[in-house]
């Protein structure tokens, strides 16, 4: 059985003055598209995009990115582990024990925890990953600063919203939730909504002010 790095993204003091850098980002309201013709192209992209990133063998989504024939969903499954023990080929994540933040749970079974993507890929489409590359897509869509793996049912309960529609339901997670949102929208460059935006403002400055005032970065660059 292999140790975990036990990795959970929680908020560190600094971080709500890290997100000022969300005040450069354009706003705009939440699918608030320059026309109507516009929106219908984008929309119709966004769904194909969807699309072909759940299809079976896509290698997208979940893509063994550097050929180790483990998964982007198991490389995290390892990461977030306090413990967990691979398969006889070693390719995949057969059990260990986490825990959610999210939820304040503690799982044993991979095949209850799935793979979240902070910043939800719809999310990302019409805030800006519609226009870019293949490449591009494909390293947002893999990369670990916008992944976590929670418990099935609060990832479905949380599916494409964003902090205006959706908040942890364990309460303790609040602020780190809405610092990795954030920060994944600030380092990709994405727009985000202006109830998001206020979202994330509003609940940081209900966060702890004094553990806000350090200066403590956090790690959300992309990758190419």
């Amino acid at each position: 059985m292999g140790a975990g790095s036990a990795t959970i993204r929680s908020y560190q003091p600094g971080d709500l003055g890290r997100l000022a850098t969300l005040n450069v980002v354009y706003h705009t309201t939440e699918w608030d598209f320059p026309g109507a013709d516009f929106e219908a192209k984008i929309t119709a992209g966004m769904a194909a995009f969807l699309e072909t990133l759940t299809a079976p063998g896509n290698g997208w989504w979940s893509a063994d990115l550097d050929g180790d024939c483990v998964d982007t969903r198991h490389e995290i499954l390892q990461e977030e582990a306090i413990e967990y023990t691979m398969s006889l080929n070693g390719c995949s994540v057969t059990v260990g024990v986490w825990y959610d933040p999210f939820t304040g749970q503690t799982f044993t079974n991979p095949g209850d925890l799935q793979l979240d993507h902070v910043v939800a890929l719809g999310d990302a489409w019409a805030s800006g990953a519609w226009a870019w590359s293949d490449a591009q897509r494909k390293a947002f869509s893999n990369h670990p600063a916008n992944l976590n793996v929670i418990h099935g049912p609060e990832n479905q309960a949380k599916s494409d919203k964003g902090p205006a529609r959706y908040t942890p339901s364990n309460p303790a997670q609040t602020c780190s939730y809405l610092v990795q949102y954030g920060s994944v929208k600030a380092a990709w460059s994405m727009t985000i909504s202006q109830a998001d935006f206020d979202a994330i403002a509003a609940g940081l400055n209900k966060c702890d002010e004094v553990a806000a005032a350090a200066a403590v970065s956090i790690a959300a660059t992309p990758t190419s």
